[in-house]
C-alpha cells in the first residue's frame, strides 16, 4: 500500500466485538472456533463495504471499521448504525450453526463520530491507524454495550436518529472525559421513509417568515399558461426548503390543488424513479406489486390525473435523483400546457441538471432574516438568554435546522454561551461538502477558516494567493461557504459553525502556518498604519501560531484595551490564552512573573462578571505561585478566590478565603491590602447573612476608600456605597440607602463602566423591596442596556426578574409570570452566578403562591433553601416563608402557615430588618383575619401600616391600612 500522509479527518468509529467469547471459544473445539470466526470475519468484509465503511482491523472477534474515509459521507453515522444492524442480524445465523444452549452468540457494538488523525497502518496497526479521542469513546461505548446491544453516541446521528428505533439513552463514563457521554441502544429499523420524515419525527418548529417566497410561489402557481411548469426552489441543506414545501402545500390546497410529494434517496432505499413512484402512491393509493404502475406508463398516469384535477408535484432532494426520474421530469414538462400539472423541485444545487423542453423557475431560499431566527429561537428555548440568542444567531447564519439543534443543545445543557455546541453529524456534513471542492477554492476556505469568521478581504488577498480570482470566491460561495459580509471590504462564513468544523480539520502544524503567514500580514499592517483595529487579531494569530515571545505582549495589551472598554468577556478570553502559554513556559523567575501579571488582570476581568469556571482558572494560578511561597502571591490568590466566590454566590466560602488573605495581609502586606481586603470581606459577610459583622467592616472602611491612590479604587468604593446601600434598603433604612447610591454614583461618574451594572442593580433591587414598582421598572432598563453593552451575564438575568416581578405586581400580568419563571431558570442552569439568587427565587415563590401554583413555590423554595445552605444568601427567605404561610393558610392549613411565618421572623432577626419585621407582622395580621379573627389582626395591621410609614413605604402602608 502506498505510503499515506497524514490527515485530519471527521469519522463514524464503529466497534463490535463477540460478547463472551472466552467461554464460548471454551465450548468449541479449536477447528471449530476457528471456523466462527472465520464465518464472522466473512460477515463483516461483506456488510461493512456494502454500506461505505471500511475495515480497519480484525482482531481476533473483535472489529474495527470507519465510515466517512477515505470517502466523505454526510450521513456517515447511519451508515455505521445500519452496518452495525445487519452484522447482529447476520449472527442469528451463526447461532444457529455454533452456539450451545447456553452460550448464545451476540456481538456489542458502539459507535461514535469525531476528529481524528488518519495514516499508514500496518499488519499491527490494521489498514490505517486511527489515532484520536473518537476511537478511545467508541471503543468505551462498545464495552458499555450489553450483549446483544447497539450503542451509538448522541452527537453521531442528529436527525438520524429517526431512522432507527431507539431505546433509553444511557451516560457512558469515558477515561478524560469530565462529563458522560450520552448514547442511545439502537434496537431496529424505524419505519421512516426518507430524511424529511426523519427530522419530522424529531419535531420541526413552526413555519416563520418566507412571505416573499411564498408570494412567488402563489404567483407561480396561480398563472399555469405564462409560468414555467417547473419550479426549483434551492438552497443548502438545513435552509428549510422541505418545511417550505409543507407549507405550499397546504397553500395550494386552499387554491383547490391535490398535492403529492415525492422523495429522492442518495442511500439505502434509493432506486429508480423512487420520487414518482411515492407520487403515485399518493394519488393511487398503496397498489399490490403485481398491480403496480409500470415505468413506461408513469407520465400517462399523472397526465390523466391531471386532466381530472390541479396536481401539484412535489419532488424533495433533487440533487439526488436518478436519470430515470431526469428524463421522466422532462416527459412531464412536455406534457401539453392546457392541464394543470405544477412540478415543485426542492434541491440543494443552483443549477440542476435537467432536461427540459421549458425553462425551469428558479426560487432561492435566502437564511433568515434577524426577525425570523429571533421568533424561531424564542419558540424552542424556554429560558431565552440574551447571550445564548446572541451565540445562536451567530453560529447557525439563519439556517433552520442549525437554529433548531444548537436550541435542543443549549436547552439541554449540552452547549452554554461559551462552549463549543457543534455536533459530529454537523461536522460529516461540512466535511463531505469540503471534500468536493478543488484543491485551490480548498487552499483558500482553510486561510479564511484560519483568520476567523469574519474575513477582511484585504487580509485574505494578502494571505491567500487565490482570493484576488473572482472565478474562486464564487465558486466558495456557490458551494455555500463563503460569502460577502454585512461590511464593505468583509466576507463571512455562511455559519460560524461551518467556519469551526473546518478550522477543526486542518492539520496542527498546517494550521500553525497559516497563522503565522496571516501574523505576517498583519504585523506589516500594523507597522504601517498602527495597532488599532488589528491588536485583537495579533494576540490571537500569535498564540495560535505558537510563538508565545509574540503572543503574551500582543494578548495582554489587548485583553488591557477590552477591559478598559467594558468587554469583559473579550478580556478574560485574551488573559487566558496567555495563561495557556505561560502554563506550558518552563520553570523560572518569567514563568513566575508572567503568572503574577496575569492573576491580577484575570481577575479584574472577572469581578464583575463571575462564573464558576474561573475558579478554575484561579486555582491552577495559585498552584504555579505556590511553588515560589510569596507571602503576596498568596494574599492576592486568595484575594481573587474570595471575590469570585462572592461573585458567584458562595458567600460562606468568599468569607473564608478573604479571611485567609486577610492574615497574610496583617502580617505581611500593606496597608492598602488591608482596606481592600476588609472592604471585600464585609461584601462577603453581608452575601453570607452575617449583617452586624458587615456593618462593622463597612462603617470602618468606607471612610478610607477615597483616600486610597489605586487606578481602581473608584470602581472599589463605588461598589462598596452601593452594597452597603443595598444592604441598608434591606434592613429598612431606605433614606441612608439613597444617600449611599447617590454617593456611589457620584464617585464612579461614568455611565459606560461596566461597574455600573451592579450599582444600578443594587439601586433596583432596593425600590424592589420599598414597592417602589414604576421606578424599578425604569431602572431596570438602565440596567439592561449596561449589561448588554459589558455582556454582565448576572446583573442582565436579575434585572429582567426584577422588572418582572415589579410588573406583577403592579398589574398582576400573566405575561411577568412566565418573565419571572424564564429569568429564574437562568439561575438554575450549571456554570452561571447565584449571587444573590434567593431574592428571585424568593420572588417566584411568592408569585407562585399567589397564581395557587403549588408545586413551583415550593420548587422555588427549594432553591432559596439551596442558596442559604451553600452560601448563606437570605435575601428571599423571609419572603418566601411568608408567601407559602399565605399558601398554607388559604388551604386550611393553620399550624403548617405558623409554623413557616415563624421561619420568617427568624430569618428578619438575622439580618436585623425593620423591613422584614413589618412584613412579617402585615402577613399575621392577614392570616389572622382568614381565620376570623379581626380584633387580633387590627392592630398588627396598624402597626405595620406605621411601620412601613416611617421607613417610606407608601405601597405596602396603603395595603396594610386596607386590610
Amino acid at each position: 500500500m502506498a505510503e499515506l500522509d497524514q490527515v485530519r479527518r471527521l469519522v463514524t468509529i464503529l466497534f463490535t466485538d463477540l460478547s463472551n467469547s472466552t467461554g464460548i471459544a471454551a465450548g468449541l473445539e479449536p477447528e471449530q472456533y476457528a471456523d466462527l470466526l472465520e464465518q464472522l470475519r466473512s460477515v463483516v468484509e461483506r456488510v461493512i463495504p456494502a454500506h461505505g465503511g471500511s475495515v480497519i482491523r480484525l482482531d481476533g472477534d473483535g472489529v474495527l471499521a470507519v465510515f466517512g474515509y477515505p470517502e466523505p459521507f454526510e450521513d456517515a453515522g447511519r451508515r455505521a448504525t445500519e452496518a452495525a444492524l445487519d452484522l447482529h442480524a447476520a449472527m442469528t445465523t451463526l447461532d444457529a450453526a455454533f452456539a450451545a444452549p447456553d452460550q448464545p452468540l451476540r456481538l456489542h457494538s458502539g459507535i461514535h463520530a469525531g476528529l481524528v488523525l488518519v495514516r499508514s497502518g500496518d499488519v499491527v496497526r490494521g489498514k490505517y491507524e486511527i489515532l484520536g479521542d473518537a476511537t478511545n469513546t467508541a471503543a468505551r461505548i462498545c464495552d458499555a454495550a450489553p450483549p446483544g446491544e447497539i450503542l451509538v453516541s448522541e452527537e453521531t446521528l442528529g436527525s438520524d436518529r429517526q431512522f432507527f428505533v431507539t431505546g433509553p439513552a444511557q451516560a457512558v463514563a469515558v477515561a478524560g472525559h469530565r462529563a458522560k457521554v450520552l448514547a442511545w441502544s439502537v434496537t431496529g429499523r424505524a419505519d421512516t421513509p426518507n430524511r424529511f420524515s426523519a427530522r419530522t419525527r424529531q419535531g420541526l418548529t413552526r413555519y416563520a417568515g418566507r412571505a416573499a417566497e411564498k408570494g412567488a410561489f402563489l404567483d407561480w402557481l396561480d398563472d399555469p399558461a405564462q409560468t414555467p411548469r417547473v419550479l426549483k426552489v434551492h438552497g443548502p441543506p438545513g435552509i428549510g426548503k422541505s418545511r417550505f414545501a409543507s407549507e405550499a402545500a397546504v397553500l395550494a390546497k386552499v387554491r383547490g390543488w391535490d398535492a403529492a410529494r415525492g422523495y429522492c434517496e442518495a442511500y439505502l432505499s434509493a432506486q429508480p424513479l423512487q420520487p414518482f413512484r411515492h407520487v403515485i402512491s399518493a394519488l393511487l393509493g398503496p397498489l399490490p406489486a403485481a398491480a403496480a404502475v409500470p415505468a413506461s406508463e408513469y407520465a400517462a398516469t399523472i397526465g390523466r390525473v391531471a386532466a381530472e384535477r390541479s396536481l401539484l408535484l412535489i419532488l424533495d432532494d433533487w440533487q439526488w435523483a436518478d436519470d430515470a426520474s431526469r428524463d421522466l421530469l422532462a416527459e412531464l414538462a412536455a406534457l401539453p400546457s392546457s392541464l394543470e400539472l405544477k412540478v415543485m423541485l426542492l434541491s440543494r444545487e443552483a443549477e440542476p441538471d435537467l432536461v427540459l423542453t421549458g425553462e425551469a423557475q428558479a426560487l432561492p431560499l435566502p437564511p433568515l432574516g434577524r426577525d425570523e431566527a429571533l421568533a424561531t429561537i424564542e419558540q424552542l428555548l424556554r429560558i431565552p438568554d440574551p447571550f445564548v440568542i446572541d451565540r445562536i444567531k451567530q453560529a447557525a447564519g439563519g439556517s433552520p435546522l442549525l437554529i433548531e439543534e444548537l436550541c435542543h443543545a443549549f436547552a439541554g445543557e449540552a452547549a452554554t454561551p461559551t462552549a463549543d455546541p457543534r455536533g459530529a453529524w454537523f461536522d460529516l456534513a461540512v466535511q463531505a461538502r469540503f471534500a468536493r471542492l478543488g484543491a485551490t477554492e480548498a487552499a483558500l476556505l482553510r486561510t479564511a477558516a484560519v483568520i476567523g469568521h469574519f474575513i477582511p478581504a484585504w487580509l485574505l488577498g494578502a494571505a491567500g494567493s487565490a482570493a484576488e480570482e473572482p472565478a474562486v470566491l464564487e465558486a466558495l460561495q456557490a458551494a455555500d461557504f463563503l460569502f460577502p459580509g454585512d461590511t464593505s471590504g468583509t466576507l463571512r462564513f455562511k455559519h460560524g459553525l461551518t467556519r469551526d468544523a473546518i478550522y477543526a480539520g486542518i492539520g496542527l502544524a498546517e494550521r500553525k502556518r497559516l497563522h503565522g503567514c496571516v501574523l505576517d500580514v498583519l504585523e506589516a499592517r500594523a507597522a504601517a498604519q498602527g495597532q488599532a483595529g488589528v491588536l485583537d487579531a495579533l494576540a490571537y494569530h500569535s498564540a495560535a501560531a505558537n510563538l508565545p515571545a509574540k503572543a503574551l505582549p500582543y494578548g495582554i495589551e489587548a485583553g488591557d484595551a477590552a477591559l478598559a472598554s467594558g468587554a469583559l468577556d473579550r478580556a478574560q478570553g485574551h488573559y487566558l490564552a496567555c495563561f495557556e502559554l505561560v502554563a506550558a513556559m518552563p520553570a523560572g523567575q518569567q514563568k513566575r512573573d508572567w503568572a503574577w501579571a496575569l492573576l491580577n488582570k484575570y481577575g479584574l476581568a472577572c469581578i464583575v462578571d463571575p462564573a464558576p469556571d474561573q475558579l478554575v482558572v484561579l486555582d491552577r494560578v495559585r498552584a504555579l505561585l505556590e511553588q515560589h511561597g510569596s507571602a503576596r502571591e498568596q494574599l492576592r490568590c486568595a484575594y481573587w478566590l474570595g471575590s469570585v466566590t462572592y461573585g458567584i454566590g458562595l458567600g460562606k466560602s468568599s468569607v473564608k478565603y478573604l479571611q485567609t488573605a486577610l492574615t497574610i495581609a496583617e502580617a505581611d502586606g500593606t496597608a492598602r491590602d488591608i482596606d481592600l481586603i476588609r472592604i471585600k470581606l464585609a461584601h462577603s459577610l453581608f452575601a453570607s447573612g452575617s449583617y452586624a459583622e458587615a456593618e462593622v467592616l463597612f462603617e470602618r472602611q468606607l471612610p478610607q476608600l477615597g483616600t486610597a491612590p489605586g487606578r481602581n479604587d473608584p470602581e472599589i468604593s463605588a461598589y462598596a456605597h452601593a452594597s452597603y446601600g443595598f444592604m441598608q434598603s434591606d434592613q429598612g433604612d431606605f433614606t441612608r440607602a439613597e444617600r449611599l447610591f447617590g454617593e456611589s454614583e457620584a464617585i464612579l461618574a461614568d455611565p459606560d463602566n461596566a461597574m455600573n451594572a451592579s450599582i444600578l442593580l443594587y439601586r433596583t433591587a432596593a425600590l424592589v423591596s420599598q414597592g417602589e414598582w414604576d421606578r424599578a421598572i425604569a431602572m431596570s432598563e438602565k440596567v439592561l442596556s449596561v449589561s448588554q453593552r459589558s455582556r454582565t451575564r448576572m446583573q442582565n438575568r436579575t434585572c429582567r426578574a426584577q422588572a418582572a416581578f415589579a410588573r406583577w405586581q403592579l398589574a398582576r400580568d400573566p405575561i411577568a409570570v412566565t418573565a419571572l419563571e424564564r429569568a429564574a431558570s437562568l439561575f438554575l442552569a450549571p456554570g452561571v452566578s447565584r449571587q444573590r439568587a434567593s431574592m428571585v427565587f424568593g420572588w417566584v415563590v411568592q408569585v407562585m403562591a399567589e397564581t395557587h401554583d403549588q408545586a413551583k413555590a415550593r420548587r422555588y423554595m427549594g432553591e432559596v433553601i439551596k442558596c442559604i445552605r451553600t452560601g448563606g444568601d437570605r435575601l428571599g427567605e423571609a419572603l418566601a416563608w411568608r408567601a407559602l404561610a399565605r399558601l398554607a393558610q388559604a388551604e386550611g392549613d393553620a399550624a403548617r402557615a405558623d409554623r413557616y411565618l415563624g421561619f420568617a421572623r427568624r430569618s428578619a432577626t438575622i439580618r436585623q430588618s425593620r423591613r422584614e419585621m413589618a412584613q412579617n407582622q402585615l402577613c399575621q395580621g392577614e392570616l389572622l383575619l382568614a381565620r376570623g379573627q379581626a380584633a387580633l389582626a387590627k392592630p398588627m395591621f396598624a402597626g405595620a401600616a406605621d411601620e412601613f410609614a416611617a421607613m417610606g413605604m407608601p405601597f405596602f402602608k396603603d395595603r396594610a391600612a386596607r386590610a
